[in-house]
């Protein structure tokens, strides 16, 4: 068993500073700031908790260092030219809060997206990442991870969603720069929200998502 304590997801959420401007049925927006009152306020232990609906079992042993996984699925999306192995989120969330800056308020961001029933995890997760790699590591120079939530795992009927954790540094080859702009304009919200229903305007029908 994981010697690593499991955040429950209304714990994670209360780190979080959620936009209540968007519809939050559909898509959600929530930042996640610089705390140094807090001992945990680390972008590894938000990404941790994402990838843990559920507390972790036995079943979910991993080798010394790898974080135990409960959602449905991840997957590491990187900033375009940043080499990497995909399945090594670990090191790349703990190197970021390495060369976390004291002055640096925003620290990351996590866009939620929800899907019907109806909707496969397979074409759920191809959408998703193909507009974080689109949208994101493409457009953006961000590195992005994807957990993939299906609730009917834990005897629940709310909808199957992606929540994207979203580095607040453009993740170049030379290392961590600077604040995403869009991330921390004061309509961040709408912007990502409106590029999203766009995106899955386009793409999502082919996939029936």
């Amino acid at each position: 068993m994981s010697e690593m304590p499991w955040i429950s997801p209304a714990r994670v959420s209360k780190m979080l500073v959620h936009d209540k401007s968007v519809n939050s049925s559909r898509f959600g927006f929530a930042t996640f700031h610089n705390n140094a009152s807090r001992s945990d306020n680390k972008v590894s232990t938000l990404a941790r908790a994402k990838l843990q609906p559920q507390k972790p079992t036995t079943d979910h042993d991993q080798p010394a260092g790898y974080w135990p996984v409960t959602a449905a699925a991840e997957r590491l999306v990187l900033a375009r030219g940043v080499p990497g192995k995909p399945d090594a989120f670990e090191k790349i969330f703990e190197d970021y809060d390495a060369h976390v800056k004291p002055k640096q308020d925003l620290l990351a961001a996590v866009l939620t997206m929800h899907f019907p029933h109806g909707s496969t995890l397979g074409d759920i997760v191809s959408l998703v990442a193909n507009y974080c790699w689109e949208m994101l590591a493409m457009k953006r120079q961000l590195t992005s991870l994807i957990a993939l939530h299906n609730p009917a795992d834990g005897l629940s009927d709310r909808l199957p969603h992606a929540h994207c954790i979203v580095l607040g540094r453009r993740h170049r080859v030379s290392g961590w720069a600077e604040i995403e702009a869009d991330l921390h304009a004061s309509n961040a919200a709408r912007i990502f929200e409106d590029e999203w229903a766009s995106y899955k305007e386009v793409w999502g029908h082919k996939l029936q998502c």
